[in-house]
């Protein structure tokens, strides 16, 4: 070998490996879940792939109007006539929950369908429940360290803690801890510090979740995603019809100004509701 020639045969050798790289992370399938494969996708960006998916699902009309309504009615949904929120000059969309929570991986599948009609995420990364508690390793994503952009609403979330386990206190070890004007709005709303808590501009809230994770139960994103596209699996009328009427709620928060506002689906569970 011509050493004259080994620099560029490393720079090559890098290229490829780099390149390799990128494909896995960005568009390769994702395993089976299990506690290994949890943790090695937990705090992965999440892929080009993924977010188109997951773009295409939250603005496909047609889909949202093939799912049931039933889960426009949950016992832990209810309006309220609160100060209205307001972050940024807009209204604000308050999320507490905490990365162990498995009711809060669920639901995040729900938020973020909604909230990408009317905005865009970056940032956004793979993260599962506690392997360890109820509903184990429910495949999810976290909201600490991403970015919400929308010309209609503020979303501000909170995840209190990681999804690990601290020895030494017997919980999870502390991510976000909710500010001084958060802790009000929790506090006069979730006596009980219930999460997932989501609040839309104070016009109306949730508290825990309608759905049951277990109806992922060892899917991984890609088989989730699979499902969200069939309006007749019991997860796209699980996870697309409580997105719905977490879309219907940031339309009465922001006045019906965004043009998925006037879908049909948000029209009947307005009326539903």
């Amino acid at each position: 070998m011509n050493k004259k020639n080994l620099p560029y045969i490393l720079v090559i050798v890098l290229i490829i490996v780099a390149a390799a790289y990128v494909f896995y992370t960005q568009f390769a399938p994702l395993p089976h879940l299990s506690n290994a494969t949890a943790l090695a996708f937990d705090n992965q960006p999440v892929s080009t792939s993924t977010y188109s998916e997951l773009y295409s699902i939250a603005n496909n009309q047609s889909l949202a109007r093939g799912v049931s309504i039933a889960f426009a009615s949950n016992p832990g949904y209810q309006k309220i006539n609160g100060t209205e929120l307001y972050a940024g000059g807009k209204p604000e969309m308050l999320y507490v929950g905490a990365e162990y929570c498995p009711y809060c991986a669920i639901t995040r599948w729900s938020m973020m369908i909604a909230l990408m009609r009317f905005g865009n995420f970056t940032g956004l990364h793979y993260m599962t429940s506690s392997g360890v508690d109820v509903f184990p390793n429910t495949a999810t994503f976290t909201f600490y360290n991403s970015t919400y952009s929308s010309p209609y609403l503020t979303f501000v979330p909170v995840e209190t803690t990681t999804n690990k386990p601290d020895p030494a206190t017997g919980f999870y070890y502390p991510l976000q801890s909710i500010n001084a004007s958060q802790t009000v709005v929790f506090s006069a709303y979730d006596k009980n510090s219930d999460i997932p808590f989501v609040d839309f501009g104070n016009q109306s809230l949730q508290v825990g979740t309608p759905i049951n994770p277990q109806i992922v139960a060892g899917k991984n994103w890609t088989d989730i995603i699979s499902s969200l596209n069939q309006p007749s699996s019991q997860i796209s009328e699980n996870i697309i019809g409580t997105a719905n009427l977490y879309t219907t709620a940031i339309c009465e928060e922001i006045g019906n100004k965004a043009p998925v506002c006037s879908q049909s689906y948000v029209e009947s569970i307005e009326k539903y509701d």
